[in-house]
């Protein structure tokens, strides 16, 4: 569990005549990240081209996303199983959807601009209106007329009149009409986009408003009538069809994904080959599948290379969580060490031991159910939208969502810790305190100088076995030398606390220092010598788990303090309770943010240095995630379980 999946390069060859269906039942197992063959096979075998049957996928691909976009969705209950690209060309046939839905459309799209057209013509006629005037004089072969929408200034009708030869006619409090000579159009339009005056052209109308507008309602109800039968013979044709388009569609994208692949291929005129990256538990699946779909007429084989493989994470399910943690860091290599899972057991507990209140540490847990809940699809949203915007220009709903599930077992630690601690938003309303926190400070702050230890420790064990592994007797060696230094300093240190100087221990601890030292030097040179004060630094660095506790518990024991005595007056009481909720909502916003960044930082910084590289690539598996088909081949998928 602390490692990622051992991963191993592996080649296939077979008939030429199998390609489709390999291809295909390794899309399906999902397990394998497909690569360029290697330069090695390449010189002795050509390009794989994609076959008639790729092009024939394409275009009826971009056709039938055309189809599905003008149809209107309807809910796919049953997954739909294909036996291969030959029966999706098949069933893709027989839809007949060609010249009965394109159609429809059209007409819709042309009914819907008519009646924009209508429904604009609508507002200027019942606009015009009050004016009384018949509506073709606001388009005449000598003028043109605007209507204008909001102010202007005093001096706009003088400046119409003298260089427009028009005129300005108020219809109410907030629209007007302009009627320039036909040939200052261009001039009108200049000077209200200058002076930001919005104008709009009446359109061509004729007769009275009151006719006009009878006339306008009574073809717009015929629109409706239209639009109404469209739309039933849309929805008809989505009934009939729209289950079966978006199965072929899924299939189509697939199989034309199947055919691209192929471009990493090479092979000769009777046979193909293709490598790719699996994880190694998965080699007997690939091998029995593989056996299966070609008739046994294939050959598969690991490669041996000096290439870094692709990381596969493989963690308990709980843990999965605590990867998002790990790839914003970096993603370990194949051959290191997996810190997610220490990650996830380690981050809770610092984050409930620097918040310490299980009044803070239950508000947290039901934020984040909260946040959990309104993340569900189709959940009911009355969050402010400005708040919502804010936070979406943060991080994303999925980001959101992880930092959601991660709070809630850190709130529940902040929980365990707080009822230890007797805090409760700063008052101790427990009939017993397990740890005081003011009077425990020195030994809370010995205990985290010794999590500090042990972290720093683990971590060069870590380093140890990471470099031995590889095959650096040199790197592991100094990861030991480091080791010496850092419990050296420590057993120095407390001796020096415990007034112990002349212990035997200390003279232990002084030959440690060097052994170390030394250890460093010949193993690191100079960069080592740099670096030495660092070592003490990081384990005393643990010490802000304490400081981050006393802060929350002294500013939460101040915005309390008030209440600690007795209120003399109403107005005394009022203020102090308007400062108490202030005072707690910036206390719990401090105990949300500060001890996660610091938490995180302490695993980072001082934990991962010791033996993390990172820099690994995601493996990225050749497969779809299917949504309304099934697998063609009836293979178990290699669990992570």
């Amino acid at each position: 569990m602390l490692k990622p999946q051992k991963m191993v390069r592996i080649r296939v060859i077979a008939a030429r005549s199998k390609n489709h269906d390999i291809v295909s039942v390794l899309h399906d197992l999902g397990v394998i990240q497909m690569e360029s063959i290697s330069d090695d096979i390449r010189q002795v075998l050509s390009p794989v081209k994609n076959p008639e049957d790729f092009y024939r996928a394409s275009q009826y691909l971009q056709k039938i996303r055309g189809y599905e976009s003008q149809l209107e969705p309807r809910p796919v209950e049953e997954r739909k199983y294909f036996s291969g690209v030959e029966d999706v060309f098949s069933q893709y046939e027989e839809l007949d959807l060609e010249g009965k839905l394109e159609p429809l459309r059209r007409q819709e799209e042309e009914f819907l601009q008519d009646k924009r057209d209508l429904e604009k013509k609508l507002v200027a006629a019942r606009l015009l209106a009050p004016l009384g005037q018949d509506l073709s004089v606001y388009d005449s072969r000598a003028i043109r007329c605007f209507i204008i929408n909001g102010q202007f200034e005093e001096d706009f009708p003088e400046i119409v009149r003298k260089n427009l030869g028009g005129a300005v006619i108020p219809i109410d409090g907030v629209h007007s009409v302009v009627s320039v000579l036909r040939d200052k159009t261009e001039n009108l339009a200049r000077y209200a986009e200058e002076n930001e005056i919005a104008i709009e052209l009446v359109p061509e109308m004729s007769g009275t408003p009151q006719s006009y507008i009878e006339r306008i309602d009574a073809r717009l109800k015929g629109i409706d009538t239209y639009l109404k039968t469209i739309e039933s013979q849309i929805g008809e044709l989505s009934d009939q069809y729209y289950v079966k388009v978006a199965q072929i569609r899924e299939q189509l994208e697939i199989e034309t994904k199947l055919f691209e692949v192929v471009e990493k291929f090479g092979s000769t005129e009777d046979s193909f080959a293709m490598e790719g990256w699996v994880p190694q538990k998965s080699l007997a699946t690939i091998d029995q599948a593989l056996k299966r779909v070609s008739d046994d007429r294939y050959l598969l084989s690991t490669v041996e290379t000096k290439e870094e493989p692709p990381t596969m994470l493989f963690n308990p399910k709980r843990a999965r969580l605590f990867e998002f943690f790990i790839r914003f860091y970096s993603l370990p290599q194949e051959s290191e060490f997996d810190p997610t899972l220490i990650f996830a057991i380690v981050f809770p507990i610092f984050f409930g031991l620097m918040v310490g209140d299980f009044g803070y540490g239950l508000v947290i847990l039901l934020i984040s159910l909260w946040i959990l809940r309104k993340l569900k699809p189709g959940a009911k949203n009355h969050v402010p939208r400005k708040l919502k915007k804010f936070v979406s220009t943060i991080m994303s709903k999925n980001s959101l969502g992880v930092l959601a599930r991660a709070l809630i077992p850190a709130s529940s630690s902040a929980i365990v810790f707080g009822l230890i601690f007797n805090n409760f938003f700063g008052f101790q309303v427990l009939p017993y305190t397990l740890v005081d926190v003011q009077p425990s400070l020195s030994k809370l702050l010995l205990l985290s100088g010794y999590i500090g230890l042990i972290m720093v420790s683990f971590g060069l064990v870590l380093g140890f076995i990471n470099e031995l592994s590889h095959g650096h007797k040199k790197g592991a060696a100094g990861k030991i030398g480091w080791l010496a230094l850092a419990l050296g300093a420590a057993i120095f240190g407390l001796n020096l606390i415990h007034h112990a100087s002349s212990s035997p221990t200390q003279y232990l601890a002084i030959g440690m220092i060097i052994a170390g030292f030394i250890t460093i030097v010949v193993t690191e040179g100079g960069n080592g010598i740099v670096e030495i004060p660092s070592i003490v630094s990081h384990i005393l660095s643990y010490t802000r788990i304490v400081g981050i506790l006393m802060a929350s518990v002294i500013l939460a024991y101040m915005v309390d303090l008030p209440f600690h005595s007795t209120f003399h007056s109403l107005s005394g009481l009022v203020i102090s309770v308007v400062l108490l909720i202030v005072g707690q909502i910036f206390n719990l916003v401090i105990a949300v943010f500060e001890p996660g960044i610091q938490g995180a930082r302490l695993l980072y910084v001082e934990f991962f240095s010791k033996f993390y590289r990172g820099n690994g690539r995601p493996f990225r598996p050749f497969s779809t995630k299917r949504k309304y088909t099934v697998r063609q081949y009836e293979s178990e998928l290699v669990s992570r379980e």
